[in-house]
């Protein structure tokens, strides 16, 4: 799964300058559908846009194309990349609850197959539930 983006590479910053009135000295920018910044971090933009003009280039983009910079509207892949706080702010708090609810739940059917109370096929089920949260969070 992706999220959608809309990026401008130019071929350099001084295309950008040139282009788009760009005094900064990028070379590009990443930004949603509805125009804000793509990533939090800075340096992300950066090196993503350093890596698509390197595939410009090599692949002979400008000079095909007779141009000096192109715009992509496009989906990047994967999404999680642009979403690491969203994951960090909201899944995290998830797993961490759920690996508290397992733990003792788990502890709980343990101990009652223990005791021979009737719980043997929940022992299974609950191992893999903790194994699937540990993947989650």
């Amino acid at each position: 799964m992706g999220s959608r983006a809309v990026v401008i590479a130019c071929r350099d910053a001084g295309v950008a300058r040139a282009r788009f009135g760009v005094m900064t000295g990028e070379s590009g920018t990443i930004v949603t559908r509805t125009g804000r910044r793509f990533f939090a971090d800075a340096n992300i933009e950066k090196d993503l846009l350093q890596c698509l003009n390197r595939a410009l280039d090599e692949s002979g983009f400008w000079a095909e194309h007779k141009t000096d910079w192109v715009l992509f509207d496009c989906e990047l892949m994967p999404w999680s990349v642009k979403a690491q706080e969203l994951i960090r702010d909201q899944y995290a708090a998830v797993g961490a609850a759920a690996r508290a609810a397992l733990a003792e739940s788990t502890s709980a059917v343990q101990a009652a197959a223990a005791r021979g109370v009737g719980v043997d096929e929940l022992v299974p089920r609950m191992q893999e539930r903790v194994k699937l949260v540990a993947q989650y969070a």
